[in-house]
This record gives structure tokens, sequence and C-alpha cells, in this order.
């Protein structure tokens, strides 16, 4: 800092300069002396007293004079101006990051600027902020996750929260009705709070939320029911179980045990579920079959002929005029027709002149028995004309299908289903077809309160092996769009969607990827180690990768005779898993006949990887112009690699690494699990979306 000499001297108080004068008169006089000998002891004394004196002046100034001299170049010196940066981790690509600078009465003075959005991390920065006091409010999808001071006094100042999810169930409030969750700051910033809107289902309404740690207050408000409110401290992830709304009306612990007993009615009506379902059917077919009808078509879209289907009360099947089919072929405007049973029937008879009919006009059939369909190429099943196909799909018994589950880590989500096929030859004699030239489609729904957060990520088809009396994983695709499992299939058997137990690693809360890692852990994708830790931050090798894009793509049954890597073993626990994703293109190797399945994959390989799987699924994909040259290193991004890397960059499979001067793509840094895992994840969904 400068400050100007004429100022201070015009500053100076009269009495002051004179004492400095006389000050520099003896010493200039006693340094024309030491000039010319040494000097006597007093002189030397003199020289001394004066500048005791000066010193006793000095330190009698009062303060006020200092500040009338220096403080107006102290001013003129000083930044009035300050900046902000909040990182907040544990985000991904959906969550909206709302940050903002407000004053004590909660009005938002500035608004940070979202710079960038690092995976699992979203930056907020505020530039040129005004020196002073301000309270720093973060909102993550509109909830609030933190309230902090800021003072800018002592220059900028940066701020990291670290994203926590809150999930828990909302039981009692009526089907429709709105219930409102306030989330209030108790940090000493009281009445600053945020509302999260839901609708109930009824029954057990889900929520989920993320926000910061700290302390706060939640109060739950519906219309007609008494205010729920808690206090809880948050520093990790919580689920808060199910909460029970108690209604106005209704008095005391009495009407909370009551609420408690019409909670469990509304268990065991759903359990018994499939006997009043079915009387409810029964009823409806007794009472109007019409109406059976137009709710069958309504279901199919307008495509389906099942609704009008003719029915046997003998055997509960159902078989179609062949004046019907055909109508159905004409109106299909796509390259499937869609059969539909009537409510309660678990069976559909197509004759072998109708599968020729289905075959000539190149439809593919899909079955509707009770909400699960069945999808095949009827080509592979052409029959006789007095040839018929049957297809069944029961619903087995409560008690059987619960033995059945027992000893099992896994919970049933709803049915457990048998699925038959038989070609029923003129003569009436039955053959059970077993296995399929080509595979079936097959899918089955799944109650939508799954749907409403994650929690479908644990939930898996698994068909019932007779030989083994094991489950055993069929890795559908999650369909969000229908709520449903889909999954592919050459047999007929037993299945069942189960839920998995929840996936807990002792070294992800907190962290950016954290969310998908326990996505990707519940479907199965990916493991952790024995010690129970996931090590998201540690690089992975070429040969880890493998195996989890592998899971991803469901490349268990690809058969392979050999590998020719020399650095690949039958033993290497990685052996199966390379062998089959090299089989279907996904890896090559070196030119040195090498794998090193124990180096760590750079991400530029790993791009190559994703595009290699992409081609296998036959997922479209477009190499947008300019892609590379959006990366300020494209220059070092290997030529073998290019062509991947434009592909997975323009589906945003793979996204750039920000940078103070731009965007990178860093072709050759290493790939961290989390990171590969969050790639994965984004691949998985790619898949269950287009499948």
């Amino acid at each position: 800092m400068k400050i100007n000499s004429n100022y201070y001297w015009r500053k100076l108080p009269a009495s002051l300069m004179a004492v400095i004068l006389m000050l520099n008169l003896i010493l200039i006089g006693n340094t024309n002396v030491a000039l010319a000998e040494e000097p006597t002891e007093s002189v030397v004394d003199e020289v001394y007293s004066v500048v005791d004196e000066v010193y006793n002046v000095q330190a009698s100034i009062d303060e006020s004079v200092i500040d009338d001299v220096y403080g107006d170049q102290l001013e003129e010196s000083v930044d009035s101006s300050f900046t902000v940066t909040e990182f907040v981790y544990g985000l991904n690509d959906n969550d909206i990051l709302e940050s903002m600078l407000i004053d004590n009465q909660g009005n938002i003075l500035f608004e940070g600027l979202i710079e960038s959005n690092i995976e699992g991390q979203k930056v907020a920065v505020f530039r040129d902020v005004d020196s002073g006091e301000y309270i720093l409010c973060t909102l993550i999808n509109g909830v609030l996750a933190g309230m902090e001071n800021i003072n800018g006094s002592n220059g900028d100042v940066s701020h990291n929260i670290n994203a926590i999810e809150i999930t828990g169930k909302i039981n009692g409030v009526a089907q429709g009705q709105t219930i409102e969750i306030f989330w209030e700051a108790e940090n000493g910033f009281e009445g600053m709070n945020s509302s999260l809107q839901i609708t109930s289902n009824g029954d057990g309404t889900p929520f989920t939320f993320k926000t910061g740690p700290g302390n706060y207050k939640m109060k739950i408000i519906s219309e007609n029911y008494q205010e729920h409110v808690s206090d809880m401290q948050v520093d990790a992830s919580m689920d808060l179980g199910t909460i029970e709304m108690v209604p106005e009306s209704n008095d005391g612990d009495d009407s909370s045990n009551g609420g408690d007993d019409s909670s469990n009615g509304g268990d065991d009506s759903s359990n018994g579920g499939d006997d009043s379902s079915n009387d409810g059917d029964d009823s409806s077919n007794d009472g109007d079959d019409s109406s059976n009808d137009g709710d069958d078509s309504s279901n199919d879209g307008g495509t389906s002929s099942g609704g009008s289907g003719s029915s046997s009360d003998q055997d509960n099947s159902t078989t179609f005029p062949d004046s019907e089919i055909d109508e159905a072929i004409t109106n299909s405007d796509n390259d499937n027709v869609e059969l539909a049973a009537p409510t309660s029937r678990e069976d559909i008879q197509i004759t072998g002149s109708q599968l020729s009919s289905l075959i000539s006009a190149e439809k593919e059939a899909t079955i509707n028995i009770n909400g699960v369909k069945i999808s095949f190429d009827p080509g592979q099943f052409e029959f006789d004309s007095d040839t018929t196909l049957k297809l069944s799909v029961n619903e087995v018994e409560k008690n059987e299908a619960t033995k059945l589950i027992e000893g099992t880590e896994y919970n049933l989500v709803d049915n457990v289903y048998d699925f038959n096929m038989e070609k029923l030859a003129g003569n009436g004699v039955a053959n059970k077809l077993d296995r399929f030239s080509k595979a079936l489609s097959i899918t089955i729904p799944v109650p939508e309160t799954y749907w409403a957060d994650n929690n479908h990520n644990r939930l898996e088809v698994f068909y019932f092996n007779d030989a083994t009396e094991e489950w055993e994983p069929l890795n559908a695709n999650h369909k969000a769009d229908v709520q449903s499992l889909i999954f592919n299939t050459d047999h007929f058997s037993k299945y069942a969607v189960l839920e998995k137990p929840a996936v807990n690693f002792n070294d992800i809360q907190g962290h950016w990827a954290e969310e998908d890692i326990i996505n990707m852990g519940s479907r199965g994708f990916v493991s952790g180690y024995k010690d129970g830790a996931f090590q998201p931050n540690v690089n992975i090798t070429r040969a880890e990768f493998t195996a989890m894009l592998a899971s991803v793509l469901g490349l268990d049954k690809v058969e392979f005779e050999g590998i020719s890597f020399e650095d690949i073993d039958s033993e290497n626990w990685y052996f199966k898993a390379i062998g089959q994703a090299y089989k279907a293109g996904i890896v090559q190797g070196y030119n040195d006949e090498k794998f090193k399945p124990n180096e760590y994959i750079t991400r530029e390989q790993m791009a190559a990887m994703i595009d290699n799987s992409m081609n296998y699924v036959s997922l479209p994909g477009m190499e947008q112009q300019g892609v590379l040259e959006m990366f300020l290193d494209n220059e070092k991004i290997s030529r073998w690699s290019q062509s991947s890397v434009k592909r997975v960059v323009s589906v945003e499979l793979i996204k750039g690494v920000p940078s103070n001067k731009g965007i990178n793509f860093a072709p050759k840094e290493l790939t961290s699990r989390a990171e590969a895992t969050v790639v994965l994840g984004r691949f998985n969904m790619m898949l269950d979306t287009l499948k």
C-alpha cells in the first residue's frame, strides 16, 4: 500500500512537526562530527535523549490522528468486493442446485452462477459481492440444504456441502390428497424453510429429497390431518421409515392405534387381493361381458382382439374367430399384434391357420394375460391348420409361492407366475414345448410404489431352476414408462419379481457418486470388497471394467472356446468376463497378444469399449460435428479412439473434464471405480429406455 507523502505532512500537528525538525538538525550536525572524529560521549547522550523524546511524543499521539492521516488512503486501496464459491457434492445430472446470498429477512441479494457441472459435483460462484455479512442459502431440487453465515471482510470465501438423501413413506392420507413436507433449518435461521409437495397414493406414499448436514425440523401437513412435527440431526443418508398421519377428527393415542389397525387392514386386503380381484372379475363377467370387452380393448390401444375372444368355462381358455385375427392384423399400425385374454382367464389358444395369417403379415404376436405379456415370432410355431398353440400364465397359490421363497434373501414383490406352452394336435394330444428356437420377450408389471424413487433398482426377475431348486436372476430391463420389468427367455418355467437386499458400502456416504453406486450395486452390476468397502476413488483396472460392462450387457450366456491373450489364464477370476466380451467384439487387446488385465483403464479406452458395446446391442449413435474440437486437448486423443470418443460424447455417456481454461477430454487420464460406475449407469439407463 502506498501513502502520499505530501498528504502525510499536511495532516501532522505543528508541535509534532517541530520536534521532528529539531531531531533532523541534531542528527545532521552530529553526522558532520562523526565524519571528522569519534563522537564524544556527551554528543551520543544528546542524540539518544532527543530520540527518546520523539518516541514519547509519538506514543502520545491520539489514535484519531493516525486514522485521520491514513484512513482515506486505506479506503482508496482496499477492494470492497469479494467472491463466494460453493461446492456441492453427491449430486447427479438431474439434480437442480440453487445457491443465493440473502439477508436476515430472507431477501435475495445475489444469486450464484452454476459454472461447472462435473460428475457428482456442482459449483455455484458469486462474483463482485459487496463487502458485508450475508447468509448463504442452498437449495437442492427446491429443498433447503444449508444456511451458512458468510462474511467477506477477510477476502474470498469457499464453502462445501455434501448432499445427503432423505427417504421415507407417509401412510394414512387419502389417495389423491396433497401432502406438503416443510423442511426448516434450525441453526439460527428460524422461519426459513422450503416445502416439497407430493400426492398420496393411499398406501405408504414414498418421498425422497436431498439436503445438507445440519439440524432440521420437518413438518408434514395435509388437509384434515394432524400436523406431524419431528426434529432431526442429519449427518448421513436417512430412511425415516413409515410416518403415520392421524385424522383431525380422531383423538389422542386411540386414533393413532386406530390408524395402525386400519393400515394393517389395508395390508390384509392387499395380501388377499388375488381372491378379491377374482371375485370382482367373476361378478363383472357374469354381469356384463361387454364391459370387460371395453376394458380390454382400451388396454390394448385399439389393436387387441382379446377383449371379444370367446371363453370356455371348463378350462378358462380364450379363443378367437379368424375374422377377429384378420381385423387385428389390418388395424395394427406397427409390426406387432396384441391379443388379450379377458380378465381372470389364464390362457389363450391360437390355431395353426391364425398363426399362418400372422406369419404372412410378418407380424410379431404379443399375448396379454392379466397384464403379463409374452411377445414372440410366430414363425417358430408354424403348425398344421388343425393344430393349436396354447399359452398359459398361472398365478401360483400364495402358500406355495411363500414356500418357494423361504430360505432365500429375497422378498416376493407380487406373484410367482407359472408359464406354460403346449401344442394341441387335432386328435386332442397335448405336447409341452419346453425350449424355443428364438427367445421370447416377457413383460411383468411392477407395483407403482417401486417407481416413485430408485427402489425399483433392487428388483430383479428370477426363474426357479427345478433341477437345483434355486432362484436364478435374468438381468431384466427396467422400463419406467410402463412400470414393468422385461426379460428374454428361451424356455418356460416359474418366474417372479423379487426384491433383493439393500446394498450398503461402508465408504461411500457423502461421495459424489453415492447414488449411482447404490443403484448399480442394487442391480447387481457392481460389487465391493470383502471388508464392505467399495473404494470409489481407487483407479479401476481393465479387467474390472470389462467384468462390470459384461454384467450390464448380460453376456453371461455368450459361449466362447478360449482366449488367445498370453496374460489371461482360465484360473483368473476375470477369465469368463473377458472371454465373453472378446467373443462379443467388446474388447480386442494389444498388438502383442496381451490384454493387460491389471493395468488401469484410460478414459479413451473406456470410450472405445462403450462404443463397441453400443454396436453389439445395435443402439443408435450419432457422431455430432465438432465434438472433438470442443475439447482443449483434442490433439491428445489417439487416432484409433477418436470415432468412439465422438459417439459416446455425442450421446452424453462420457462428459468432459472442466478446467480453468475450458473443457478437456483427458484421454490418457485413468478412471476411478466411481467414474466407471457413473458412466456404466448412464449406459444401462440407455439400454433400459431403448430396448
